[in-house]
Parts: C-alpha cells; sequence; structure tokens
C-alpha cells in the first residue's frame, strides 16, 4: 500500500517482493503502477520463500504501457502474467525497449515478444524450465493478425543475451518460415546445451557462443 498515492514518481523503479502473507495479490494491485505514467524502467525481484500467490502477484503488477524497460528476477510461478501473453503484448507493452528475465527456475514458456516495435535488447538468463522461445500454437489461436512473414520478426531487436538455459531446445514461431533477425549486432549464448535450433543473425558483429548445443 505504500506505493499507492506515488502516482509522480519517475525513471526506475525497484520492487522488492519478500516471504508471503495474506493478501500480498491485493497489496500488488494497491501499488497501481498502471496510472505510474512517468516509470520507465521497472524492476521486480523476488526474495526469499516462494508461495501459491507469485503468479496473482505479478499480474496485479501490470506497469503502464510507456515504460521502456522491464526485468523480472527470481519470480517463482511457472507462466508470465497475461499482459506479457503475445496477444497482449501490442496494446499492454507497446514502447518496451529491454525485457530482462532471469533466475526464475519455475516458468516453462517465454513469448517472444517479436511483436514488440521498439523493443531493442532481450535477456533471458537462468531458467532451466525453459524448452523454446516464442509462440505456441494456444497462445495463437484466434489471433487476429498471425504472423506469417520473417519481416515481421523483431524489426528494432539489436542484443540477444541467452545465459544458462540448460534445456532450450530452440525458437518456435507460429506462421514463420525461415526466421532471422534482421537488425541483432551482438549475441550472445552461454550454457545451452541443448540448443538445436536459433535464427539466423546475418548482421552480427559482437558474437559470443560457449557451451551450446548442434546449432
Amino acid at each position: 500500500g505504500d506505493l499507492k498515492r506515488l502516482n509522480n514518481l519517475q525513471g526506475e523503479l525497484s520492487i522488492y517482493i519478500k516471504g508471503s502473507y495474506k493478501n500480498m495479490g491485493l497489496d500488488a494491485l494497491e501499488a497501481s503502477l498502471k496510472v505510474k505514467t512517468n516509470l520507465r524502467s521497472l524492476s521486480l525481484n523476488w526474495e526469499g520463500n516462494h508461495n501459491y500467490e507469485d503468479e496473482l502477484v505479478l499480474e496485479n503488477l501490470q506497469p503502464h504501457d510507456k515504460i521502456l524497460e522491464l526485468k523480472i528476477r527470481e519470480y517463482g510461478g511457472e507462466k508470465l502474467p497475461t499482459w506479457m501473453a503475445t496477444k497482449q503484448l501490442t496494446s499492454s507493452l507497446v514502447h518496451l525497449e529491454v525485457v530482462h528475465i532471469s533466475e526464475c527456475a519455475n516458468i516453462k514458456h517465454v513469448p517472444s515478444f517479436s511483436q514488440l516495435p521498439n523493443l531493442k535488447g532481450l535477456l533471458l538468463w537462468d531458467l532451466p524450465g525453459v524448452e523454446y522461445l516464442g509462440n505456441d500454437a494456444d497462445e495463437c489461436a484466434g489471433s487476429e493478425a498471425p504472423l506469417s512473414s520473417p519481416r515481421m520478426f523483431f524489426l528494432s531487436l539489436t542484443e540477444i543475451s541467452i545465459h544458462r538455459l540448460p534445456n532450450l531446445k530452440g525458437w518456435r514461431e507460429v506462421g514463420l518460415v525461415d526466421v532471422f533477425f534482421p537488425c541483432v549486432s551482438k549475441v550472445t549464448i552461454t550454457g545451452c546445451e541443448e540448443l538445436e535450433f536459433f535464427p539466423s543473425c546475418p548482421n552480427v558483429e559482437d558474437l559470443e557462443i560457449r557451451g551450446v548445443g548442434n546449432v
């Protein structure tokens, strides 16, 4: 409730979620991040024991749609919130430039974020439960404008950093054939022993690959 009335906060906000108690989800909702339109960077950090309300807490910490940078660390849920689903991204996070998700042991699926027109940096670290990046058939079902051309794949992205996703097999985009990153200049991939497929980066200038499978 401490953040509820601080609607003029500017710049970067870091929130630390510690321990567990009843009504954590309600407290997150009362933070009213969606109305703090002067924030440009939001960092959400979990500390201590995770609990069954982690997913509700993250769902209720949705920032406003002008946020430029989003960091999520040590989140304990299996699913990312609905406002990060592929079908919602172009309305909920349309201005986002950097996504950094790290140390989330239970997450099973990460959307590709390819529909974000301004995304420049994608950093995914220590996500052992993730096998594929990108859209899946269920998530795309009913989409009014499914991706159908590699030209729609990350028009602004310049940096990809993937560290310690030991079960990651590849990138999966429904409706896309021969996908590639047209603008990516920096690629770092380490500790991805099961990786079998990764989109090409024809304009890469800075490349680091260690501990990677059969790419």
